[in-house]
């Protein structure tokens, strides 16, 4: 369940960064409460149901406060967080 949980917020915080780079729509207060929710659900999930493949989500998530808006650095951080989920999955 916490899994779940973790992956809808993941798609939520995609939602809002995709529809905000496309849209031109400022989306960032809510943003970054579903990142720092995203944040919380993710540690809690490593913590009470241990997979190891949540452990490089949790270090993609550290690294996003470097990476600015609208840049490579972002999205490919984006992209890893996503692979690390569907790994997450599969293990």
């Amino acid at each position: 369940m916490a899994l779940a949980i973790t992956t809808a917020l993941y798609l939520l915080s995609c939602g809002l960064g995709l529809s905000a780079q496309r849209l031109r729509v400022r989306w960032g207060a809510i943003h970054h409460v579903a990142y720092a929710a995203l944040c919380l659900c993710a540690l809690v999930t490593t913590v009470t149901a241990f997979r190891v493949a949540l452990l490089p989500l949790l270090a993609v998530l550290a690294a996003f406060p470097r990476a600015r808006p609208r840049t490579a650095a972002h999205r490919l951080l984006a992209a890893g967080a996503g692979a690390a989920i569907v790994c997450a999955w599969l293990s």
